[in-house]
């Protein structure tokens, strides 16, 4: 197997091919990219319950739907 070395990881010790490293790289982008999105939508969340005076119950409540719906999304992605 013809392998092209080009780097290496400090998380494992091992040296690493291109895919390997783009791979990685894809992924990380990937996670900052949806803990972007998190923080933004948990942002308009807070400025709603504030905006609109919700009570405790009415911001858990709010809270567990957006939950539900985080949730849907990533089942339709499997």
């Amino acid at each position: 197997m013809n392998k092209h070395i080009i780097g290496f990881d400090p998380a494992n010790g091992k040296d690493v091919t291109a895919v390997t490293v783009l791979l990685n790289n894809a992924r990380l982008d990937e996670r900052k990219n949806q803990a972007d999105l998190a923080a933004a939508r948990l942002v308009r969340l807070a400025a709603h319950i504030s905006k609109n005076g919700l009570t405790a119950i009415e911001a858990v409540e709010l809270l567990r739907q957006e939950a539900e719906a985080i949730e849907h999304s990533a089942q339709e992605l499997h």
